[in-house]
């Protein structure tokens, strides 16, 4: 309910989205169609600025994945 009364019900029923884990292993919670760079902006801006790749379970791929 605390969800409902912070973002709204559209929030709760939500069930569009993507997890994505750090590697500290907090997860963070992202748009449906997130792609890696977004990951990287929601870490940290100066990260997303000097992006040029990551690791998606052991494999290099570029920021548009």
């Amino acid at each position: 309910m605390e969800k409902i009364n912070n973002y709204g019900l559209a929030a709760y029923w939500n069930l569009y989205k993507d997890d994505a884990d750090t590697t500290k292993g907090d997860i963070i919670e992202l748009p449906a169609c997130s792609t890696p760079i977004d990951f990287a902006y929601r870490l940290n801006v100066d990260m997303g600025n000097q992006m040029i790749g990551t690791m998606i379970n052991d494999t290099l791929v570029g920021v548009d994945y």
